[in-house]
């Protein structure tokens, strides 16, 4: 069993990586709406521009962190964002930042 991401984090993630575009693309090179990186993606590279696919991928890579953060979504995602960096406390604001883009506190 792994436990689904908050409504909360499901409206914010999306949001701060990429303004909800999505056929985004970063300067390193994430794609889609959840901005995952396409040589860690089980899918095709163009295939994160669609939206449910994409949508899938960054449950899937955000479910890795916090099972990797032991439950805790904040470590969660700050380790989305910033990858093994976050899970040191790197990129403290962006968790914060999702939160608030969610809705949450």
């Amino acid at each position: 069993y792994e436990p689904p991401a908050s409504a909360t984090i499901e409206r914010g993630l999306p949001h701060v990586e990429s303004r909800s575009n999505a056929l985004a693309v970063s300067w390193r090179g994430a794609r889609g709406r959840w901005q995952v990186m396409p040589r860690y993606a089980r899918v095709p590279w163009w295939m994160l521009h669609v939206r449910p696919v994409g949508t899938w991928e960054g449950r899937r890579m955000l479910r890795r962190w916090q099972k990797r953060c032991r439950g805790d979504a904040r470590c969660a995602l700050r380790a989305y964002a910033c990858g093994n960096a976050g899970l040191r406390g790197k990129c403290a604001g962006y968790a914060a930042a999702v939160m608030a883009a969610g809705g949450g506190k």
